[in-house]
């Protein structure tokens, strides 16, 4: 070969560079398959998290998707007031479940990895579970004799979601719903502790699949709040049925032991006040905003809060999924500096998704929603810019994992506490005082800001936190912005919107 055709040194070096990343990929990967094809106790915990993450990241790309492509069909069957009305039924039973949450998952997932779980405690936590679905029915169909009763003697406005001539009905048929996921088995809790993720994996990916699916195939029959009731119904029956067939463990039956009742009965008040105030922070914002607001302006404003909710709730549901997990290997080590280092490890990729993500909403919501839904929805747009500003602060909250690792309850009904007085008094401000819809979603955008800070607070004092560490991904909402606006510009240059 001639000189004149021979590659430079700095040529040579950078394929040499290209080539050992790849080989390198194609090593971790290899070895990653190697890691699935081996049963789960012989894997180190490293490998469990390597594989629940990538299980998560799977996981919320198809609920991302799904419900990205649910939403694109559904707005164009569906009226914005169907919209507004859906957000009061799914507010309603979010907040009811959370309120009777007695924490069995909890309690799980909480144990040490080197302790036993009884039998009779899953029997227990299974009865009561069970029990508790028919309670929460009860509830349900009292629930919707009060909004029927509301309605007939014209405390609602007219034009407000609660104002719905479906709504009462449609809600105590839901349900039955909360009566059949009674019925999950508590083995997936087992399996969720022990980090053997990929059949529930399984599971909750085909659920995720299901019920956007079913709710459009209803939609197509009949276009109305029903068409979210009987997919409930319908995918919630086939999630228990496959829990119950891929979830390998004890088979469960109605027991009651007194000294494990009386063991989850020691927690039950920090647990039920901490999953109570968490639910009622979490939607305070669609249950006053609901009242505040006319259907289909509500409709508008979920859709904006589900785009922007998707990465937060990746977030949220990792850190449930594998905190306590995670937190209990950091706590073993005894060592603060090997735990700062792990933990922030552990936290870097969702810290720069968030900051980057928060960027291109900023910039990009109004493009974001021209490009995807009919003009109805357009008003979404400047919502997501302002509602972006909460993914900032999101990864702090994988902090409370290491409290709920050591049981200490307490912390996450302070956390959720700050965050519910937070929101409901920031939003009663904003809207009956201020009269200001625009006020209200900055409040929701912000109100974890206090909460974190008290996280931040609190890992300082067990040592588990680094100040600077908590915002060092913060340049990247500056490449967030520059990514989104130059996003934009191409959706409005090609004439998309």
């Amino acid at each position: 070969m001639s000189s004149a055709c021979a590659p430079s040194p700095s040529a040579l070096k950078g394929a040499g560079r290209f080539s050992t990343g790849v080989l390198c990929m194609l090593d971790r990967f290899a070895q990653l398959r190697e890691s699935l094809r081996r049963p789960a106790d012989e894997r180190s915990m490293k490998e469990k998290l390597v594989i629940a993450a990538g299980l998560k990241a799977v996981e919320q790309a198809v609920l991302v998707i799904t419900r990205l492509g649910a939403t694109l069909i559904l707005t164009r069957l569906l009226a914005p007031e169907t919209y507004g009305v859906f957000v009061v039924i799914i507010t309603l039973q979010v907040m009811t479940n959370m309120l009777t949450d007695f924490g069995p998952r909890s309690l799980i997932l909480s144990m040490r990895e080197e302790e036993r779980v009884d039998l009779r405690f899953l029997h227990t936590c299974w009865a009561l579970q069970l029990l508790r679905g028919l309670v929460l029915f009860i509830l349900f169909l009292l629930i919707a004799a009060a909004i029927a009763g509301a309605q007939a003697a014209g405390i609602v406005a007219p034009d407000s979601a609660y104002a719905a001539e479906d709504l009462p009905a449609a809600f105590a048929v839901l349900g039955l719903a909360v009566v059949i996921q009674g019925l999950e088995t508590m083995n997936q809790y087992l399996h969720e502790r022990d980090l053997r993720l990929v059949r529930l994996a399984a599971v909750r990916i085909g659920y995720a699949v299901a019920t956007p699916t079913l709710m459009i195939l209803f939609a197509l029959v009949t276009p109305t709040v029903w068409c979210m009731v009987l997919a409930s119904i319908v995918s919630m029956t086939l999630k228990v049925v496959a829990l119950e067939l891929l979830m390998i463990g004890p088979r469960m039956r109605f027991l009651i032991d007194r000294a494990h009742w009386r063991e989850i009965l020691s927690h039950l008040r920090w647990i039920l006040s901490a999953s109570g105030l968490w639910a009622f922070g979490r939607e305070a914002d669609n249950l006053i905003l609901g009242f505040f607001l006319p259907a289909p302006f509500l409709g508008v404003y979920f859709i904006a809060r589900q785009i922007v909710s998707m990465p937060l709730s990746f977030v949220l549901d990792f850190a449930n999924s594998t905190g306590m997990q995670v937190f209990n290997q950091l706590l073993s080590y005894g060592d603060k500096a090997a735990l700062k280092r792990n933990y922030y490890r552990y936290r870097l990729p969702i810290d720069a998704v968030c900051y980057l993500l928060a960027g291109i909403f900023i910039a990009a919501g109004p493009a974001i929603v021209a490009l995807l839904y009919d003009p109805r929805y357009q008003a979404a747009g400047e919502i997501i810019r302002i509602l972006s500003l909460t993914l900032p602060v999101a990864g702090i909250v994988l902090l409370n994992s290491g409290f709920l690792a050591q049981r200490r309850f307490w912390v996450g009904t302070l956390v959720t506490g700050l965050d519910t007085a937070t929101m409901v008094t920031g939003l009663l401000l904003a809207l009956a005082v201020l009269e200001s819809p625009v006020v209200a979603f900055f409040v929701v955008a912000l109100y974890r800001v206090p909460s974190s800070a008290a996280l931040i607070w609190l890992g300082l004092r067990e040592g588990w936190v680094t100040l600077w560490r908590e915002f060092r991904m913060a340049p990247l909402i500056a490449v967030g912005l520059a990514l989104g606006w130059a996003g934009g510009e191409v959706i409005y240059a090609l004439g998309f919107v």
